[in-house]
């Protein structure tokens, strides 16, 4: 991974940013019973989860022996985006494009535990799987 060049980087960035929109996409769709673009750009693309994804490549390049430490610090990294994300799209756009009120142990509705525990999985999914 640390040998990869700034073109693979960018060509990661944006299969995550496409996976991440089919993902999210087919989740609410699914929950909803009806399509959902959850796409907020021309294309099906969400640059949080291409974000979210090098950043968890980036953090866990050291430990990446550990499974128990790639989830820590893949949750710790996805965790800290998701909130200070939602906390600018808020403020700079006045929306919120998702809301954990409703979830128990979150904060400001920005992230929460289940979110949390859901992104240390998907860290190691990432790291060692994919």
């Amino acid at each position: 991974m640390v040998d990869n060049t700034p073109v693979q980087w960018v060509l990661f960035f944006f299969f995550y940013c496409f996976c991440g929109w089919v993902w999210e996409s087919c989740y609410v769709s699914a929950r909803q019973r009806r399509w959902v673009n959850r796409g907020f750009l021309h294309g099906p693309l969400l640059p949080i989860y291409g974000t979210g994804a090098l950043l968890i490549l980036l953090v866990t390049l050291r430990v990446q022996g550990s499974p128990v430490l790639i989830c820590l610090f893949g949750m710790a990294a996805a965790t800290a985006l998701e909130y200070g994300t939602g906390a600018a799209m808020e403020s700079l756009f006045e929306v919120r494009y998702w809301d954990y009120t409703d979830k128990r142990f979150n904060l400001k509705g920005y992230i929460c535990l289940s979110s949390t525990l859901a992104w240390g999985g998907f860290s190691i999914l990432l790291v060692k799987v994919i």
